[in-house]
């Protein structure tokens, strides 16, 4: 049986996990098969977008806040806020799928802050960013519930 080993990285732009193991044509085929896999022939590996179904079946952590990016861009004690806000959310026992959801729309609200803290955030300030986002993105009308509920939430517990 060979050692497959798993790496994240990011190759041609886009987040994946890279499959090595030594040359087994068993295991040639049987990553072929997977959905997304390719070859690097730069890297010489096969790999695989990095998503949570491939997360879990190579039994990698799974992620749980957003890019490194967006938290770079995000103040310091707002992603306290963000990390406080997603361990609610688990405490809660919300689903997988509705943290990340939640987490990402929290996350856009604390990019678009800069420096401002969102504990002194003002319904004015909340409103403006509103107003700003859907016209900007021109959020359809299921976009927009999907960006108030998380926000909804935590304005909620204030």
């Amino acid at each position: 049986m060979s050692l497959i080993k798993y790496e994240t990285a990011i190759h041609r732009g886009k987040e994946i996990i890279f499959i090595r193991f030594a040359p087994d044509v068993a295991l040639n085929a049987e990553v072929k098969r997977f959905t997304g896999s390719r070859w690097s022939q730069t890297c010489k590996a096969w790999y695989v977008p990095d998503t949570t179904y491939y997360r879990r079946k190579f039994n990698l952590p799974v992620k749980t806040m957003p890019g490194r990016a967006v938290l770079n861009a995000i103040h310091p004690e707002n992603v306290k806020a963000i990390q406080r806000y997603v361990e609610t959310l688990q405490l809660k026992a919300y689903s997988l799928s509705t943290i990340t959801t939640y987490r990402n729309e929290f996350a856009q609200l604390l990019y678009a802050l800069k420096g401002e803290f969102v504990d002194d955030l003002t319904p004015d300030r909340l409103r403006g960013y509103f107003c700003t986002a859907s016209i900007f993105f021109a959020l359809a009308r299921i976009r927009c519930t999907a960006e108030l509920t998380p926000l909804n939430f935590i304005l909620s517990k204030c």
